[in-house]
């Protein structure tokens, strides 16, 4: 069941521009101490790349303890500098995926909570200027015995900031507001939900207007959690509810709001008691009122898949949407991606999966999303390595940062060639080595896969022209391959390794 309940730190008509900018994979552990880590938000960072929000284990001298911690990268990836908020021996965490925001002087704001020594909850604010330093910290909780455990954070548009998550009392469970002042201190504070069953509110974003918008999930009877999303005014009154979904458990309602109004929602659809089998889902609501604008179902139903945030691109350019899906026998997750028009319809879906030298089966998720300026997305989440739980030396379940073209490549031109891709192996760039290169006549295509690959049979090597033409299939083996280039006009080519509907690596040739 992946709703958001307690701390659990388990570490495709719209207008496409195609992007030219570096695409990358990486990985990070902040803490480098073995310990799991997980990536919940990425922003952009102004003029000089992305921060990335997450929480991590921290180990000090005889006490393991959780704390969130930022990380600012370049546009190619590397980091420029980390910072992590060490608080005694309590455990702090970011709340949830999208959980932060970039606010309007350039500084963060995160949304979370902490563990007090009597094992109750409380929410936390996060507050970080635009140099990554620590600004604040605020501390909400009622003090009569219930949790506050809290989600996402965002700016509010008289400069305070509001922060959704649910309260937790013995049998009871609901959503809640809490609105403060710019330094963070509490204005007002509202509950949403029944008084029967439990109800969630992990995402909040600002309406056209003063007020907001919260999502989350609801349950409606004891078997049947409903996707959940409320229209509040500015002081935080409800305007209307929309409560939906299947027979079946639908988890949280993610959303943000369009430049159009109307909030587009992230989330899964049910068709299985206990979120067993589940299909990835996107839907736009009206904003006067709730209504279904549009709705969609999208890839393959699976033991667990799901959209964790969905985002408009651009005004009237469609959105895009991170999340997780299960491979084929639900044997691990990996992250997706999904790109749509401003309809809804399906532009292009992929799954990604992390692959090195030494770990070989790929398991991930995608926590957040944004568009990049080179008209790319960048996801973040995490990368947990061996399904067995066996780690080698030096790794963790560690930050896992995927950036991606317009079209979801890691390499230009994997949309071009014949056979559809579904998959991406994430950081196998050194399984091909071409030489010559820049090539004449013909070159040498060395392949290299990690011992145990389960990729290394029925292999391709795929040429496609810069116009995107696939000009060249061949077969390819584990080794030395001979490339033919007679006949290929002079220019830069795309070269790919695919394995069936899964591209495996890919580099830039140039034929003279």
């Amino acid at each position: 069941m992946w709703l958001a309940r307690t701390l659990m730190v388990v570490m495709t008509a719209g207008q496409l521009v195609l992007a030219s900018g570096q695409t990358y994979n990486r990985r990070y552990d902040p803490f480098e101490q073995d310990q799991p880590q997980v990536a919940w938000g990425i922003d952009d960072n102004g003029s000089n790349g992305f921060v990335i929000s997450g929480t991590g284990y921290y180990l000090d001298t005889v006490y393991q303890y959780t704390v969130p911690f930022i990380i600012h990268i370049d546009e190619e990836g590397q980091v420029l500098f980390e910072n992590k908020m060490l608080g005694g021996m309590s455990s702090f965490y970011a709340g949830w995926a999208n959980c932060a925001q970039r606010t309007t002087d350039g500084g963060l704001i995160i949304g979370g909570s902490t563990y007090r020594p009597d094992d109750l909850q409380t929410t936390m604010l996060y507050r970080f200027d635009a140099l990554g330093d620590s600004s604040w910290v605020s501390e909400f909780g009622s003090g009569n015995g219930e949790s506050l455990i809290g989600r996402q954070a965002i700016q509010a548009k008289d400069g305070g900031y509001v922060v959704c998550g649910e309260q937790a009392e013995t049998g009871v469970l609901d959503g809640f507001l809490i609105k403060t002042d710019t330094v963070g201190n509490e204005q007002w504070r509202r509950y949403y939900g029944g008084p029967l069953y439990w109800d969630y509110a992990t995402t909040v974003d600002t309406t056209v207007d003063e007020g907001y918008f919260i999502g989350g999930a609801s349950q409606r009877s004891p078997t049947n959690f409903d996707m959940w999303v409320l229209r509040l005014t500015s002081s935080g009154d409800t305007l209307w509810t929309k409560r939906w979904g299947s027979q079946y458990d639908e988890p949280n309602a993610h959303l943000t709001t369009k430049a159009n109004g109307n909030p587009v929602i992230g989330s899964a659809w049910g068709y299985a008691p206990e979120f067993d089998l589940t299909r990835c889902y996107m839907a736009e609501l009206d904003q006067s009122n709730g209504a279904i604008v549009w709705q969609r179902e999208y890839g393959p139903i699976v033991y667990s898949a799901g959209f964790l945030t969905a985002k408009e691109v651009r005004p009237s350019e469609g959105h895009i949407a991170a999340g997780f899906t299960f491979s084929d026998g639900g044997a691990y997750n990996r992250g997706v991606l999904l790109r749509t028009a401003d309809n809804g319809d399906s532009l292009w879906m992929r799954n990604y999966s992390y692959y090195d030298s030494l770990m070989i089966d790929g398991i991930g998720q995608f926590k957040d999303v944004i568009p990049t300026n080179e008209g790319g997305f960048i996801a973040c989440g995490y990368t947990q390595g061996l399904s067995t739980g066996v780690y080698p030396p030096g790794y963790s379940q560690d930050v896992w940062v995927v950036k991606v073209d317009s079209l979801g490549c890691i390499i230009p031109g994997c949309d071009d060639i014949s056979t559809v891709i579904t998959v991406q192996a994430t950081n196998l760039k050194d399984a091909l080595l071409v030489y010559p290169n820049p090539a004449h006549g013909s070159t040498t295509v060395k392949v290299t896969l990690p011992a145990g690959s389960p990729f290394a049979e029925d292999l391709r090597l795929r040429l496609v022209s810069a116009q995107g033409q696939e000009v060249l299939v061949q077969n390819a083996t584990v080794g030395e391959n001979q490339l033919p280039l007679k006949g290929l006009a002079g220019g830069i080519y795309y070269l790919h390794l695919t394995n069936g509907s899964t591209w495996l690596s890919g580099t830039k040739l140039i034929v003279e």
